[in-house]
């Protein structure tokens, strides 16, 4: 059987701090009434981290946490800790409520967003940029197999291992 989830991004919500966001209440609780019984937990501080607030909200709405998203600047290495950050939050969120599922989404670069969707156009990655890409990998590897399974430590370490090549 094929289950079916959803993500706060369906309402919009992209950044955690955006004051346009609904709450995250009224996210678990149309996503329910949409019939959905998965949802993902979207930008890490959008919904609550603690995991009492959250495991009663999900409870009260039949709510399944499946996963989460890491959307941060991979591509800065300025930005790791940042990474870091966001990465290790959602991981403690998904290990406390049982998800399996990380994705790990480069923000956009202003130097990629020109040529965006189109490859052939847009500026390659430099060497030293995408060994700094598979070190954050080899890290997040890490990471994840402290937290989640690992199948994903071994794709993101499957991951590193091509950039590394790559380069």
């Amino acid at each position: 059987m094929i289950k079916i989830g959803n993500a706060p991004c369906s309402w919009g919500v992209e950044f955690a701090d955006d004051p346009r966001n609904p709450s995250w209440r009224k996210v678990l609780e149309e996503n329910a009434n949409a019939g959905y019984t998965g949802i993902e937990l979207g930008p890490v501080g959008f919904m609550p981290e603690d995991p009492n607030i959250l495991s009663e909200a999900l409870d009260e709405f039949s709510q399944e946490l499946v996963g989460g998203v890491v959307f941060r600047a991979f591509h800065d290495p300025n930005k790791w800790e940042d990474v870091l950050d966001g990465a290790q939050r959602t991981c403690k969120a998904l290990k406390a409520h049982g998800a399996q599922h990380l994705v790990l989404i480069d923000s956009i670069s202003e130097r990629r967003a020109p040529t965006a969707g189109r490859a052939s156009e847009a500026e390659q990655m430099d060497k030293q940029n995408g060994q700094h890409i598979a070190i954050e990998s080899l890290q997040l590897h890490v990471l994840a197999l402290k937290n989640l399974d690992s199948q994903l430590a071994y794709t993101l370490m499957l991951l590193a291992s091509w950039i590394l090549n790559q380069s």
